[in-house]
C-alpha cells in the first residue's frame, strides 16, 4: 500500500441537499445558503462555481485541514434533480444538480476586519500567508479601504475562520502582489528558522500525499476539469518544490 502522510481524515460521502433557502448577494459565486439530510445549513457552490472551482475548493480546503488551519468545515452535497425543478428560485439553475461543494454555515461570525489582525497568533498569521503562497492564491486581501478577506471572525471563540477558494492555483499570481496585499502581509519578513524548517518539513510531506487528496474528488468533478486542472496542479507542486526562502515569501536571514 502506499504510504502517505495525511493526518486528517474526511467522509467523501455526499450528503442530501433538502432545501434552498436563499442565496447569498455577495462575492463573485453568490453560494446559495441550504439545509441539508445533516440537519445542518451550508453554503453551497454548484454549477455557479465551475468544475475547476469546485476541485479547489476541496483540495485548498483540504490542504488548509492538513496544516492545521481553523477552516470552516465542509462536504460533498448531493443536489436531486427533483428539488431543482420544484424551486421558485428564479436563478436556481446556477446552482445546478448533482454532486456540489457545501461549507458548513458557521453561527455567530462576523467580517474579519484589521481590528482582529493582532487577535490572531502570529504562527497562525505565517501560516496563512505560507499557506496562500503555497496554494498560489492571492485572493486573501484587506486594508484600510476593505478587500476581499475571504476569512470570517467567530465572536465566541475569539477566532479566525478560513473559507472560500475557489480562485486558488491562479496561473496569473503574483508574489509582490500577495505580499502588498495580504491581510497578514505585514508578517513577511525574517522569520525564526525553527519555525521555518517546521512549516517547510510539513509543506512537503503533505506535498508527497497530494495524489490522495486528488483521489477524494468525485468522477463528476474531476473527469470534466482534468487537463485544466493538471495545469493548476503543476503552478502548486512547482511552488511546493520551492522553499519558502526561495519563493521570496521569508528572508533569507532567519535565526
Amino acid at each position: 500500500m502506499e504510504k502517505h502522510l495525511v493526518r486528517t481524515k474526511v467522509n467523501t460521502d455526499p450528503i442530501d441537499i433538502l432545501q434552498v433557502e436563499r442565496r447569498s448577494v455577495e462575492g463573485i459565486t453568490k453560494p446559495f445558503l441550504c439545509l441539508a439530510d445533516d440537519g445542518k445549513r451550508y453554503w453551497v457552490k454548484g454549477k455557479n462555481c465551475g468544475v475547476q472551482g469546485l476541485c479547489r475548493e476541496w483540495v485548498a480546503g483540504r490542504l488548509a485541514m492538513e496544516l492545521g488551519l481553523n477552516i470552516a468545515p465542509f462536504r460533498q452535497a448531493l443536489v436531486p434533480e427533483d428539488l431543482l425543478r420544484k424551486s421558485m428560485m428564479p436563478d436556481i439553475a446556477e446552482l445546478g444538480a448533482g454532486i456540489v461543494f457545501a461549507s458548513e454555515k458557521i453561527e455567530g461570525v462576523e467580517d474579519f476586519k484589521m481590528i482582529h489582525i493582532d487577535k490572531v497568533d502570529i504562527g497562525t498569521r505565517r501560516t496563512l500567508i505560507a499557506f496562500d503562497f503555497w496554494i498560489q492564491n492571492e485572493d486573501r486581501s484587506l486594508g484600510p479601504l476593505g478587500g476581499n478577506v475571504n476569512l470570517l471572525w467567530q465572536t465566541s471563540t475569539e477566532k479566525m475562520v478560513v473559507i472560500d477558494h475557489n480562485n486558488a492555483f491562479d496561473p496569473q499570481f503574483s508574489m509582490e502582489k500577495l505580499k502588498m496585499n495580504h491581510v497578514f502581509g505585514a508578517d513577511v519578513g525574517a522569520w525564526e528558522r525553527p519555525f521555518v524548517n517546521r512549516l517547510q518539513k510539513r509543506m512537503q510531506e503533505i506535498s508527497g500525499s497530494l495524489q490522495h487528496l486528488l483521489d477524494e474528488l468525485p468522477e463528476q468533478w474531476a473527469e470534466p476539469a482534468r487537463l485544466n486542472l493538471a495545469a493548476g496542479y503543476d503552478i502548486m507542486e512547482s511552488a511546493m518544490r520551492q522553499s519558502l526562502v526561495e519563493g521570496g515569501l521569508v528572508a533569507a536571514q532567519t535565526r
